[in-house]
C-alpha cells in the first residue's frame, strides 16, 4: 500500500458544494462544436476525447479540431489514416505550451482512430441508437471494443469522459447514467495529493513525485483507483454525483491550484487543504508518466 485516503479532509467541503458547484458550473459550461452537425459533433468529440492528454482542453476543442475538421473534409477517414505528423505540428503551432504539443504520438492517436473508424463505418448510428451505457450494446461496448486508444487505461478515463459529453449534450439519453466512473486526470491527482485526500506513506515514492521522476504505471494507478473510491464514497454519502464533485475540482486544478502555480488565496479549499500558503515548490504534484491516458 503507497496510499491511504482521508475522507476527512474531502467530506470538509460539502457545506460549500452546493455554492461552489453552481458557480464553477456556470463558468464552465460552455457547449461545444455548437456550428456542426449531430454526426459530425461526435466524431470531434471522439478524436478530442480519444487525443486529448496533458493538454488544455479549451483550445484542443476550439482551435486544433477544427482545423483538423477543414483537413480532413469533416473526418473524412480517408485524409486522417495517412496524417502527417508535420501537419499536427502545424495546427498547435500557437499552442503556448510547446513541450506538451507532443506532435508524434498525437498524430498516431489520430491515425489510430481513424483506421479504427474505417473499419466500424456505422459507429456513430450505433452511438445515436444506444440506450443504456454497460452491457452489449452499450456506449462502453461499443467503444472500448471498437477504439483503441480508449480502452488502453485501465479506468477507461476518456471512454467516461465521452460518456458523459454525450448525455451533456443530449446525443444519447441512458437509463443507467450511473455507471459513468469518476474521471480521475492529472489535475485531479495533483488536487487530492495536494489537499490532502489522500496521503502518500511510502517515502520513496514522495521523493520521486518531488524530483518529478516518472512512476511505474501500476503505482499511478493504485493512486487513481483509491481517489476513483474515494469520490464514489462522498457521492453516496451525500446524494451527489461524480460529475458534480469532478466539475469543482477540475476547475480549481485548471484554474487556481495549477502545478506550477498555487493561487491559494482564490481557492475555495484555502482552509480545507493540507498545502495551503505553502511556497509552489513544496507541493506535491501529480505523478510524472508517460502513457496518454490522463
Amino acid at each position: 500500500m503507497n496510499y491511504i485516503a482521508n475522507d476527512n479532509r474531502l467530506n470538509e467541503i460539502i457545506d460549500d458544494f452546493d455554492n461552489l458547484f453552481t458557480k464553477y458550473k456556470q463558468e464552465d459550461s460552455k457547449s461545444m462544436f455548437e456550428d456542426v452537425t449531430e454526426d459530425i459533433k461526435i466524431l470531434m468529440l471522439i478524436y478530442a476525447c480519444g487525443i486529448c492528454h496533458n493538454m488544455n482542453w479549451e483550445y484542443l476543442c476550439n482551435n486544433f479540431m477544427y482545423k483538423l475538421k477543414l483537413y480532413s473534409r469533416d473526418f473524412d477517414t480517408d485524409f486522417l489514416v495517412d496524417i502527417d505528423e508535420t501537419v499536427v505540428k502545424h495546427y498547435f503551432e500557437e499552442y503556448p505550451k510547446k513541450h506538451k504539443i507532443e506532435a508524434p504520438r498525437r498524430t498516431e492517436m489520430i491515425k489510430s482512430i481513424a483506421r479504427d473508424l474505417y473499419t466500424n463505418t456505422n459507429m456513430v448510428d450505433k452511438i445515436k441508437n444506444t440506450t443504456k451505457l454497460a452491457g452489449e450494446d452499450g456506449l462502453f461496448d461499443i467503444i472500448n471494443n471498437s477504439i483503441e486508444v480508449f480502452n488502453e487505461d485501465p479506468l477507461h478515463k476518456k471512454t467516461n469522459l465521452l460518456a458523459q459529453l454525450f448525455i451533456n449534450d443530449k446525443i444519447i439519453a441512458v437509463e443507467d447514467e450511473y455507471n459513468i466512473e469518476p474521471l480521475v486526470d492529472y489535475h485531479i491527482m495533483r488536487l487530492y495529493l495536494r489537499t490532502g485526500r489522500i496521503k502518500i506513506v511510502n517515502h520513496d515514492l514522495i521523493e520521486r513525485i518531488m524530483k518529478k521522476e516518472k512512476l511505474h504505471l501500476v503505482q499511478i494507478t493504485e493512486l487513481r483507483r483509491m481517489i476513483a473510491e474515494q469520490i464514489k464514497k462522498f457521492c453516496r454519502n451525500y446524494s451527489k454525483t461524480a460529475d458534480e464533485l469532478n466539475t469543482i475540482d477540475w476547475y480549481i486544478g485548471r484554474n487556481i491550484c495549477e502545478q506550477k502555480v498555487a493561487r491559494c488565496k482564490e481557492c475555495p479549499y484555502n482552509q480545507y487543504c493540507d498545502s495551503s500558503n505553502k511556497k509552489t515548490e513544496e507541493m506535491l504534484i501529480e505523478p510524472i508518466d508517460n502513457h496518454g491516458f490522463y
